[in-house]
């Protein structure tokens, strides 16, 4: 699968040199979507996140890239810069398997506001869809 991802992103990064970042117009949603992805998951080259980022930035509110995925791949970037994650959209494992805040965290107590203002669950919900998904109950 790694290698069928690293093939899928050095694809992307030429794509996205000579043309841009896809919009739906042009590739439709899933592709889209499955380009953010891509860019998303791109964890080796934060430079090519960071990139991407701005170049979305720049784009109109209604270009196709939902609000909540802005916000993870801010968090992505910011986290890779050594700064504080602003949407808490990134979790890591502790020790006992859990999931936790990646830290830092920018301003913890004002954080829901800014992840509703990103069409964000609250992050104690997020926190329960994350357990949910990834440590279904057995049986």
């Amino acid at each position: 699968m790694a290698e069928v991802d690293a093939d899928n992103l050095r694809w992307l990064k030429e794509q996205i040199r000579r043309h841009g970042f896809p919009s739906a117009e042009q590739v439709g949603e899933q592709g889209e979507l499955d380009a953010w992805l891509l860019v998303q998951h791109a964890d080796a080259d934060p430079r090519f996140q960071q990139s991407v980022l701005a170049s979305l930035m720049a784009r109109p509110a209604s270009s196709g890239i939902r609000k909540a995925d802005m916000a993870m791949l801010s968090d992505r970037v910011l986290l890779a810069q050594g700064k504080p994650q602003k949407y808490g959209t990134q979790f890591v494992r502790n020790g006992s398997g859990e999931f936790v805040l990646q830290e830092p965290v920018e301003d913890l107590g004002g954080i829901d506001a800014r992840r509703a203002r990103m069409d964000l669950m609250p992050l104690g919900l997020y926190r329960c869809v994350l357990h949910a998904t990834y440590d279904p109950p057995a049986g």
